[in-house]
């Protein structure tokens, strides 16, 4: 199977399946303690994530509690991302027009800063382009001179990131706030 070339590494525990015939209705629950994955394509590299799951094939909730978690995402950083704390619940469910994702709390704590956000995030079925609105609070940034290190940079603009890498010299912050929102495809 393709997706073993992901090498899935962690423990698994109270995990419940059940299925149609056609595996087109299903229900999944479980815990997950110390999971991970290999980078493999556009799949980034996961170590140490630890929560529970609830999911159908309409709706599901995942709730996530890991300490020094990590991610590498060779497509879209320069360097894995080291994840002291993460914590918070994401919820989804589907209709006939789409996917809607959304999270009230979710929390990341990195080596550099803290953050906590909200995000909600429609996919539509169709080609129209993915809308997001994201808030997210951050503080305790000691050193925004890391920030590149941060940024998605072999994703964007080759002449944003060109005037972004320098442009954090130093300093801190003590607290800030990131609003994104709109049509992903812009």
């Amino acid at each position: 199977a393709r997706w073993l070339a992901v090498n899935p590494k962690g423990l698994l525990r109270d995990v419940s399946f059940f299925t149609d015939q056609s595996f087109e209705h299903y229900a999944l629950a479980g815990r997950f303690d110390d999971v991970g994955s290999d980078a493999y394509q556009s799949v980034p590299e996961i170590r140490h994530l630890n929560g529970n799951i609830s999911t159908t094939n309409r709706y599901g909730q995942l709730n996530l509690d890991s300490n020094n978690a990590s991610l590498n995402a060779p497509a879209w950083f320069r360097n894995a991302i080291e994840i002291r704390r993460l914590h918070g619940t994401l919820h989804w469910w589907s209709g006939d027009e789409g996917w809607q994702f959304a999270s009230d709390r979710l929390g990341i704590d990195s080596a550099d800063f803290t953050t906590l956000s909200a995000l909600n995030l429609w996919v539509p079925a169709g080609d129209a382009s993915a809308q997001i609105d994201l808030r997210m609070r951050f503080g305790d940034f000691t050193d925004i001179g890391k920030v590149p290190l941060y940024l998605p940079a072999k994703i964007m603009d080759a002449g944003a990131v060109d005037w972004l890498d320098p442009a954090f010299v130093g300093g801190r912050v003590p607290h800030g706030e990131m609003v994104l929102q709109g049509p992903l495809d812009r």
